[in-house]
């Protein structure tokens, strides 16, 4: 190898982790800016910064954040009806973080796609996903978290009054 070859390969080791500090600050700037707009009630805006972090986080090759971003696209479009949107990226999400094994991302995401089954009224898609999420060994740690998986097993109760009516 040349001398200047190897400065140039030298330059390229040394300068990668930068490079990836600085695709991560991107990352996480634009998901701090989607979560803001989000709790403000600005579902658009949310959306467009959350799409630039995916962006990002995919260009950097983050999976975690691929799937943080994805899931929370579909969190929102789900609340603003978008049930096919919200479908697509809430399964891509869930895709992410079964292959990283983080149990609580997995139960969070199944219990977000119970969430969007529920309002589409697939209320037996719902249920198995409510079911599953709380299935999950240390997927929801927190009694807030479980009361609001148990709240979407709820659904069946639902789903079972809105038959008997039916008959």
């Amino acid at each position: 190898m040349t001398f200047r070859l190897s400065c140039v390969v030298l330059f390229l080791l040394l300068s990668a982790p930068l490079v990836q500090a600085q695709s991560l600050k991107d990352v996480l700037k634009s998901y701090e800016q989607g979560l803001a707009s989000y709790q403000q009630g600005k579902y658009y805006e949310a959306l467009a910064s959350y799409e630039r972090s995916l962006k990002f986080a995919r260009q950097a090759k983050f999976p975690q954040n691929i799937a943080a971003n994805l899931t929370s696209m579909g969190f929102i479009y789900g609340l603003l009806g978008h049930y096919d949107k919200a479908l697509a990226h809430l399964q891509e999400g869930l895709k992410i973080v079964r292959e990283l094994n983080h149990a609580h991302d997995i139960a969070a995401t199944l219990h977000s796609l119970g969430a969007v089954y529920f309002f589409s009224s697939q209320h037996d898609k719902a249920l198995a996903h409510f079911e599953e999420a709380l299935k999950i060994p240390q997927g929801f740690t927190k009694p807030r978290e479980v009361a609001a998986g148990l709240n979407g097993v709820l659904c069946r109760g639902f789903k079972d009054r809105s038959t008997d009516q039916q008959r």
